[in-house]
């Protein structure tokens, strides 16, 4: 079996994400950004709401997700601000006719890593802006619903730590180092 270097992060809108990304980019490392936030700022630009209807936002997403998975070059770990099993449990949640048999093939024709960095809801640096709408009660909802998806579809959670983002950095390094060398 060959290493998975695809690593996802994941949990409730507000919880770090994007900034440690930002930071793991800044160190060298090839980052993939949130699809929903371009999406979003797209439709904002048009003149359109936010967001479309739940199912053809979740839809748009994991479109965009998919070209991201499918032009990342691999030259080492990846990490990823969600992806397609995010876009995957929208589109289930929406009501979609997808089986949870038909989503797992889906996840693996594209795999990622089978740990996911889930980034749990911190009241502390929760904050809104133009793209990022929802209620710090929605945030924790949304972080709840993502970790069950998860571990649904089959990934291990491991919790980043609420604490700076160069100790949460550290964090991610030393877990992905620790699970490259034991696949």
């Amino acid at each position: 079996m060959s290493e998975n270097l695809r690593f996802l992060f994941t949990g409730g809108p507000g919880a770090g994400k994007t900034t440690i990304l930002e930071l793991l980019a800044q160190r060298g490392y090839t980052c993939v950004p949130e699809v929903a936030r371009e999406i979003i700022q797209k439709r904002m630009r048009q003149g359109l709401s936010p967001r479309p209807k739940p199912i053809e936002f979740a839809r748009e997403i994991l479109e965009e997700d998919l070209r991201q998975y499918d032009t990342v070059n691999i030259e080492g770990p990846v990490f990823f601000d969600r992806g397609t099993p995010d876009a995957l449990g929208m589109i289930y949640e929406a009501g979609s006719s997808l089986t949870h048999v038909q989503i797992i093939r889906h996840l693996y024709e594209r795999p990622y890593n089978p740990t996911a960095f889930f980034f749990p809801y911190w009241e502390e640096i929760f904050k809104t802006d133009s793209e990022r709408d929802q209620s710090p009660e929605q945030a924790l909802s949304i972080a709840a619903s993502i970790r069950n998806w998860y571990h649904s579809v089959g990934f291990t959670i491991v919790e980043v730590p609420r604490a700076s983002p160069e100790e949460r950095v550290t964090f991610i390094l030393k877990q992905a180092e620790r699970l490259r060398a034991s696949e």
